[in-house]
């Protein structure tokens, strides 16, 4: 897609939600599928790891054990680990591709991730994960603000090539930059509400997935709950080991399609991102013609 298509000039934040929209569709033939089906079979895999765990956990049945239970967690909690790099690379990726998309060069899945797995680009996603992550177990608040103000390190790498804390601090200075002596930047309110989109985009499709299967999954329990009194006990003992294979089957089929809606909206996230760093970018620089012009008064 030719960069023009793509009116960087323009100011509101409504309008580059709407140019996110079209870089995203621009690319979704290239970029979606390579990119969304690796974290989604690990969400679905790490969905079969819990529910294997909770059905084959019957502590007041003959052989079952806290220890049994305990490994089992742990192996969940290293599968969901394994989701949660995977749709932070794959994440990473699409910033990539849209990047491209933008600059006009070739687009490929490959490609893309081959620039994922670039030492340096990996050491940079794995630092900005670690402070991240610890500033959430700090307080959560630190945590919070490390990832608003870390938001364009992911673009400042694709369309820079830069790497490293210099690439955080970029992130960092673009966003808190304002021509105004204010206490709230503009590119950190934009930041703020582009996340904000995304969440609320992600936890709709989500719900929208996977709500029937929870309702399902509840007459299901609901029905032999109300059943005979051995299925009572057993209830009692492990509600998860009522359920049959074909229905813990569909946990999976429901939870791979989940993972993929999430990617789709993740893609539209890369591509706000993207223009996002741009717009800011141009702002700090003095390469926004429009916000010159507004500066100096002139009329529209």
């Amino acid at each position: 897609m030719p960069a023009e298509r793509i009116r960087l000039e323009r100011g509101s934040l409504l309008s580059l939600l709407d140019e996110a929209v079209v870089l995203a569709r621009s690319v979704f033939g290239r970029v979606y599928l390579a990119t969304a089906i690796p974290p989604a079979l690990l969400l679905g895999l790490a969905t079969v790891v819990q529910l294997r765990n909770m059905r084959s956990f019957l502590p007041a049945a003959e052989g079952g054990s806290i220890g049994t239970f305990l490994a089992g967690a742990g192996l969940s909690f290293l599968a969901y680990l394994l989701y949660g790099a995977s749709t932070g690379l794959a994440n990473a990726a699409m910033v990539e591709g849209t990047t491209r998309e933008m600059e006009g060069r070739e687009v490929r899945g490959l490609a893309l991730w081959r620039w994922v797995f670039r030492g340096k680009v990996l050491g940079t996603l794995a630092l900005m994960g670690l402070l991240i992550g610890g500033g959430f177990l700090l307080c959560f608040l630190p945590g919070l603000y490390l990832a608003v103000v870390y938001a364009l390190a992911v673009p400042i790498m694709a369309g820079e090539g830069l790497s490293g804390y210099g690439v955080l601090s970029r992130s960092r200075t673009l966003v808190l930059h304002t021509t105004e002596k204010r206490t709230f930047s503009p590119g950190l309110g934009w930041v703020i509400v582009v996340f904000l989109t995304a969440v609320v985009l992600s936890y709709g499709v989500s719900l929208a997935i996977q709500f029937p299967i929870s309702v399902l999954g509840q007459l299901f329990l609901v029905r032999n709950i109300l059943g005979e009194a051995a299925r009572q006990a057993e209830a009692a003992r492990n509600p998860m080991a009522m359920f049959p294979t074909w229905f813990l089957g569909l946990q999976l089929v429901a939870a791979v399609l989940s993972g993929l809606a999430k990617q789709a909206v993740a893609l539209y996230s890369a591509a706000a991102f993207t223009l996002l760093f741009r717009r800011l970018r141009g702002r700090r620089e003095g390469t926004d013609l429009v916000a010159a012009l507004d500066a100096l008064g002139a009329p529209e």
